[in-house]
């Protein structure tokens, strides 16, 4: 009987050595995937912004839009049409260059909504 008892402890032994030897692994590679350097997730964005008439702060708000720190993103500024103030005045204030992609589209009118929410 002491001799079971001995094989048997013995095993328990060799399985908790394996497990600690397992936890050490883990814990290597837990510790290189924290040191390693991912590129930071930046997918592709586009970013649309119904305009009605102008309000106070219009064209800061438009510029903070515009610039974002943010690699991979477009701005779709809609109106209601092109008689709607805010249009004349994004016409002035959207970049003429390609750091930043913006376009102006003029929705058209509508009666079965707001039509801040059909832009």
């Amino acid at each position: 009987m002491n001799l079971f008892l001995i094989l048997l402890g013995g095993l328990a032994f060799l399985r908790s050595l394996a497990s600690l030897i397992d936890s050490v692994r883990y814990r290597k590679t837990a510790e290189n995937a924290l040191n390693e350097h991912y590129p930071p997730f930046a997918p592709k964005v586009s970013l649309i912004v119904p305009c009605k008439g102008i309000d106070p702060g219009f064209d800061d708000n438009v510029r903070s839009l515009l610039n974002q720190d943010y690699q991979h993103f477009d701005t779709i500024f809609v109106t209601e049409s092109t008689e709607d103030p805010a249009y004349s005045r994004l016409k002035d204030l959207l970049p003429k260059n390609d750091r930043v992609s913006s376009k102006l589209i003029p929705a058209g009118v509508t009666d079965k909504r707001a039509q801040k929410i059909h832009n």
